[in-house]
């Protein structure tokens, strides 16, 4: 082989060396695993001033999984809302109480909010307000479904939900890092 520079497609610097890469970080990819841990601080509603404005200012009464991007947003709010969806795969919340996780628009039995797995009709037939809260739906420790009209795969997605058996407050964890705390990294490694 000739000396000197010699062209190597960027996926195979981006394997790791296990896999015969370079390991070389796909930064394309660690941008992305950055921007979804501003998501999580907005959905969890980190105590800093950033997060209030944003909440005081861009989210204001909307649904943040569900809002549209505005026309007239700036760059950076433009590229969380668009990256929503990567923030959905490894962000969930974890069900203490269930007094602050809406039932149809957060994130908590799916990788997306169980109001775009069913129909419009679906969910107004369904019994469950726009605004209801999951703690509706908890009675002495365990998902109460009864009183509802919901397709079988949703009640079963519930179902597979676990409910702390300590009285905490709901928390936004990563499902993709065991000690559910988020990190840039682990995000990152899940998205290879």
């Amino acid at each position: 082989m000739k000396r000197g520079l010699h062209q190597v497609h960027s996926k195979i610097l981006t394997r790791s060396k296990k896999q015969g890469g370079l390991s070389i970080t796909d930064l394309e990819k660690w941008n992305r695993a950055a921007v979804v841990g501003l998501v999580y601080r907005l959905v969890a509603k980190e105590d800093s001033l950033w997060v209030r404005f944003m909440w005081k200012h861009n989210i204001k009464n909307k649904d943040f999984w569900d809002m549209k991007v505005p026309q007239d947003c700036s760059w950076a709010w433009r590229k969380i809302l668009q990256n929503r969806e990567d923030a959905a795969k490894v962000l969930r919340s974890s069900i203490g109480d269930g007094n602050s996780v809406s039932f149809w628009h957060d994130v908590w039995a799916s990788s997306t909010p169980l109001a775009n797995l069913v129909s419009v009709q679906q969910r107004s037939s369904s019994g469950i307000g726009e605004k209801e809260k999951v703690c509706n739906f908890i009675v002495n420790g365990n998902w109460d479904l009864s009183l509802v009209s919901l397709p079988q795969y949703v009640k079963d997605l519930v179902a597979q939900v676990p409910i702390s058996t300590r009285a905490r407050p709901d928390k936004l964890i990563s499902i993709v890092n065991p000690s559910g705390n988020y990190s840039v990294k682990s995000t990152y490694e899940a998205m290879q």
